[in-house]
């Protein structure tokens, strides 16, 4: 085994959670009178953290307070229908299961709060990965390297032998950040032509792909 350890991003890579955040962003834009947005536009959104998703998805003219108020709106309905349609992409969780049964520690960070990382991987992954943070204010929004030194901290391990495995350029900055091994994967929420432009990365189209590069 070449690592000691796989941490994941969560949205995009562990869980497809495009439904149940579309949905809570339009319920904040219909209530307030605004275009709704479609899932693509949606999807385009995602990546660095809830605040920036609703600025993104609000009108330009929309005035600061309407985007604090927004902003607590989404995270009272996100929270309330955190899981409605949220699943585990295909071959994810046989992945973990094996990396469980390897002894591979792993860990999930996150720009999405810190709380619904922890309650989504608990309710997904829960016997497996342990490590779960998110985005808690000040200096932890990817590509901050805070949060994956954090994690690393926790685990035991060494950051020059983790992967860190997302689907966002952000994601591939941050493990650069933190010295670890950057991979892209392209079933999330960039193209794969957007990931390569974060640098040279290992590439997983699939699970398959994905298990692959972990084990060799």
């Amino acid at each position: 085994m070449r690592y000691d350890a796989v941490f994941f991003d969560l949205d995009g890579t562990l869980l497809d959670t495009l439904g149940d955040l579309s949905s809570a962003v339009n319920h904040v834009l219909e209530k307030r009178g605004f275009p709704t947005r479609t899932k693509e536009e949606i999807r385009s959104f995602i990546g660095d953290g809830f605040a920036m998703l609703i600025r993104r998805a609000c009108p330009p003219y929309a005035e600061e307070k309407d985007l604090e108020t927004a902003f607590d709106d989404f995270s009272e309905y996100y929270s309330a229908h955190i899981a409605d349609t949220t699943v585990p992409y295909e071959g994810i969780c046989g992945l973990v299961k094996r990396l469980y049964e390897s002894g591979i520690k792993m860990a999930v960070v996150s720009n999405k709060r810190d709380a619904a990382v922890k309650y989504l991987v608990e309710r997904f992954f829960g016997e497996h990965i342990k490590i779960a943070l998110g985005e808690r204010g000040g200096n932890t929004r990817k590509p901050s390297p805070t949060l994956c030194l954090e994690a690393a901290a926790e685990a035991g391990v060494s950051c020059g032998k983790t992967l860190y495995i997302g689907d966002s350029p952000s994601d591939i900055t941050t493990a650069f950040n933190a010295g670890m091994i950057p991979v892209a994967v392209t079933w999330g929420f960039r193209t794969k032509e957007e990931l390569l432009r974060g640098g040279q990365v290992l590439v997983a189209e699939n699970a398959k792909q994905l298990e692959a590069i972990i084990f060799g």
